[in-house]
């Protein structure tokens, strides 16, 4: 977090537009930060901006999340284990990898966009995956046993996994995700 905050460090506003970096403050927010439930209820991770800029109430450059003509700032330095609902999402979102990357190549494919894919990120517009999340977890009565529901096993691939007795719901999320009449869009 500290090279993101100090490789925009300038005197004015400077966004950030690497997708790698993109992705790893997304995550922060969502698995780390203290205050979560305060920016996802104001921010749409899912198609914000973020920036660094100094900061009129420290003495250091900021990192700020911005959407909806709204921008927060938001502390690199405060590190929360995830929430089990974050951990859930984290779990889900590691069951998609391989088809977002194959809806990915499509959309990239379909849009005549060159370059590398790599630098491109696939992101849900309507419903967002916090939504998509949500949703899946009314579906399936969650709400009261997430922590029960999740492994803090990750199997070696730094996402927690579903514990085996409810491992069913590997597909049961993936029949539900391709149930959905998603929207995407492809930034780079």
């Amino acid at each position: 977090m500290e090279e993101i905050r100090n490789s925009h460090a300038s005197n004015g506003k400077c966004y950030i537009e690497n997708p790698e970096y993109i992705a790893d403050l997304k995550d922060f927010l969502e698995d780390f930060y203290s205050d979560v439930e305060r920016i996802l209820s104001t921010h749409d991770i899912d198609n914000c901006k973020f920036f660094v800029q100094k900061s009129p109430n420290y003495s250091t450059s900021c990192i700020y999340i911005e959407s909806n003509g709204v921008a927060d700032d938001f502390s690199t330095s405060k590190f929360n284990p995830p929430s089990e609902k974050a951990k859930f999402s984290q779990a889900c979102s590691y069951i998609l990898i391989p088809k977002k990357r194959e809806i990915k190549r499509q959309k990239f494919e379909e849009s005549d966009l060159i370059g590398d894919l790599n630098n491109y990120e696939l992101i849900h517009q309507n419903p967002s995956w916090g939504e998509i999340v949500d949703q899946f977890i009314l579906k399936k009565n969650l709400s009261e046993i997430l922590g029960n529901v999740i492994s803090d096993d990750t199997q070696g691939n730094n996402a927690p996994v579903f514990k085996d007795e409810y491992s069913n719901l590997n597909q049961e999320f993936l029949d539900f995700y391709d149930s959905l009449n998603l929207k995407y869009e492809l930034k780079g």
